[in-house]
């Protein structure tokens, strides 16, 4: 059964039933009072936590073995691919690039190819004349 209670009765209700708050005591009286309340009702720690408060599990490991292990695998990571990359490409532009070339006999043709996969890069001279310079001494 529901029964109707306005606020206005509530207020009032609890305005009456109001009582002042006791007046602060000293700070040393309070804590002697509580020392010896303390004294009446010890407080044991359960077994279970007494003798098995590490235990063998991976999450009670400390704090800053954790972190220093996590930043250190992140330092690898990160250096690894730097490393990784700066040796790709320092490979590909010393076998890929060819400044100038000279070739010293009577050539009809020169083809340059360049292998990316690879990292190679072939000067093709076609059409040479060896045996003119062969009779030059």
């Amino acid at each position: 059964m529901k029964t109707a209670i306005k606020w206005r009765e509530v207020k009032n209700s609890l305005r009456a039933e109001h009582k002042t708050a006791p007046h602060p005591r000293p700070a040393n009286e309070f804590w002697q009072a509580f020392e010896a309340h303390a004294r009446l009702h010890p407080q044991q720690i359960p077994s279970s936590v007494a003798t098995n408060h590490r235990g063998n599990r991976f999450w009670h490991m400390p704090f800053n073995w954790v972190a220093l292990s996590g930043a250190t695998a992140s330092v690898l990571i990160a250096l690894s691919g730097f490393f990784w990359l700066y040796l790709n490409n320092a490979n590909a532009n010393t076998y890929s690039t060819v400044k100038s070339y000279q070739v010293g006999v009577n050539h009809s043709a020169v083809v340059l190819l360049t292998d990316q996969a690879e990292q190679a890069t072939i000067l093709w001279v076609s059409g040479m004349d060896v045996a003119e310079k062969e009779r030059e001494p």
